[in-house]
Protein backbone atom coordinates (compact mmCIF):
# COMPACT_ATOMS: atom_id res chain seq x y z
CA UNK A 1 0.00 0.00 0.00
CA UNK A 2 2.74 2.50 1.06
CA UNK A 3 4.15 2.49 -2.96
CA UNK A 4 0.43 3.01 -4.64
CA UNK A 5 0.55 6.44 -6.41
CA UNK A 6 -2.50 8.26 -5.59
CA UNK A 7 -3.22 11.09 -8.20
CA UNK A 8 -5.68 14.26 -7.14
CA UNK A 9 -8.01 13.07 -9.88
CA UNK A 10 -10.21 16.12 -9.88
CA UNK A 11 -7.42 18.49 -9.58
CA UNK A 12 -5.30 16.50 -12.67
CA UNK A 13 -9.27 16.98 -14.80
CA UNK A 14 -8.88 20.28 -14.29
CA UNK A 15 -5.60 20.63 -15.10
CA UNK A 16 -5.99 18.88 -18.36
CA UNK A 17 -9.36 20.50 -18.65
CA UNK A 18 -7.55 24.02 -18.64
CA UNK A 19 -4.54 23.01 -21.06
CA UNK A 20 -7.22 21.57 -23.72
CA UNK A 21 -8.88 24.80 -23.38
CA UNK A 22 -5.77 26.99 -23.86
CA UNK A 23 -4.68 24.68 -26.67
CA UNK A 24 -8.10 25.69 -28.43
CA UNK A 25 -7.55 28.92 -27.77
CA UNK A 26 -4.67 29.26 -29.55
CA UNK A 27 -5.76 27.56 -32.47
CA UNK A 28 -8.32 30.10 -32.39
CA UNK A 29 -6.63 33.14 -32.53
CA UNK A 30 -5.21 32.18 -36.01
CA UNK A 31 -1.91 33.62 -35.77
CA UNK A 32 0.52 31.52 -37.91
CA UNK A 33 3.46 34.33 -38.47
CA UNK A 34 5.09 36.39 -36.18
CA UNK A 35 3.95 39.60 -39.10
CA UNK A 36 0.71 39.58 -36.99
CA UNK A 37 2.12 40.19 -33.58
CA UNK A 38 2.88 43.20 -34.45
CA UNK A 39 -0.60 44.21 -33.73
CA UNK A 40 -0.62 44.65 -29.70
CA UNK A 41 -3.89 42.65 -29.18
CA UNK A 42 -2.30 39.48 -30.73
CA UNK A 43 0.58 40.14 -28.97
CA UNK A 44 -0.85 40.32 -25.89
CA UNK A 45 -3.17 37.83 -26.68
CA UNK A 46 -0.71 35.26 -27.62
CA UNK A 47 1.49 36.02 -24.13
CA UNK A 48 -1.10 35.27 -22.10
CA UNK A 49 -2.41 32.01 -23.25
CA UNK A 50 0.90 31.33 -23.51
CA UNK A 51 1.78 32.21 -19.78
CA UNK A 52 -1.17 30.33 -18.52
CA UNK A 53 -0.71 27.36 -21.14
CA UNK A 54 2.58 27.22 -19.29
CA UNK A 55 1.58 27.58 -15.76
CA UNK A 56 -1.00 24.92 -15.92
CA UNK A 57 1.85 22.30 -17.50
CA UNK A 58 3.89 23.49 -14.38
CA UNK A 59 1.22 22.48 -11.96
CA UNK A 60 0.90 19.09 -13.88
CA UNK A 61 4.27 18.38 -13.16
CA UNK A 62 3.99 19.60 -9.78
CA UNK A 63 1.36 16.76 -9.38
CA UNK A 64 2.81 14.09 -10.89
CA UNK A 65 6.20 14.82 -8.28
CA UNK A 66 3.40 15.07 -5.33
CA UNK A 67 1.71 11.82 -6.36
CA UNK A 68 4.78 9.83 -6.45
CA UNK A 69 6.16 11.07 -3.27
CA UNK A 70 8.81 12.64 -4.91
CA UNK A 71 8.26 15.47 -2.43
CA UNK A 72 7.06 18.97 -3.01
CA UNK A 73 9.17 20.95 -5.24
CA UNK A 74 9.87 23.89 -4.21
CA UNK A 75 10.79 25.86 -7.46
CA UNK A 76 9.86 25.24 -11.38
CA UNK A 77 12.93 23.53 -12.05
CA UNK A 78 13.06 21.60 -9.23
CA UNK A 79 9.42 19.82 -10.70
CA UNK A 80 11.65 18.32 -13.72
CA UNK A 81 14.63 17.98 -12.02
CA UNK A 82 13.24 15.08 -10.00
CA UNK A 83 10.72 14.09 -12.49
CA UNK A 84 13.75 13.27 -14.48
CA UNK A 85 16.11 11.96 -11.80
CA UNK A 86 13.04 9.09 -10.79
CA UNK A 87 12.43 8.39 -14.82
CA UNK A 88 9.00 9.89 -15.23
CA UNK A 89 10.27 12.01 -17.58
CA UNK A 90 13.32 12.23 -20.15
CA UNK A 91 16.42 14.49 -20.00
CA UNK A 92 15.72 15.99 -23.21
CA UNK A 93 12.28 17.16 -21.91
CA UNK A 94 13.29 18.34 -18.82
CA UNK A 95 15.46 20.39 -20.54
CA UNK A 96 13.05 22.06 -22.81
CA UNK A 97 10.36 22.64 -20.08
CA UNK A 98 13.46 23.92 -17.59
CA UNK A 99 14.46 26.23 -20.25
CA UNK A 100 10.70 27.35 -21.16
CA UNK A 101 10.60 28.48 -17.38
CA UNK A 102 13.98 30.21 -17.76
CA UNK A 103 13.39 31.72 -20.69
CA UNK A 104 9.80 33.56 -19.08
CA UNK A 105 12.54 35.40 -17.01
CA UNK A 106 15.96 35.57 -18.39
CA UNK A 107 18.13 35.75 -21.63
CA UNK A 108 18.98 32.31 -23.04
CA UNK A 109 22.44 32.97 -22.32
CA UNK A 110 21.85 32.39 -18.11
CA UNK A 111 19.64 29.10 -18.85
CA UNK A 112 21.40 26.53 -16.51
CA UNK A 113 21.46 23.14 -18.51
CA UNK A 114 24.21 21.64 -16.40
CA UNK A 115 22.00 19.46 -13.92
Amino acid sequence: MENDILYDEERIGTIFSDISRYLKDLEDLGIHSAQVLHDKRNFYALSMILFSLLNRVFDLGSEMAIAQNLGIPGTYREIFVMLRKNGIIETDLAHEMIGLHYLQKSPVSRIPWNF
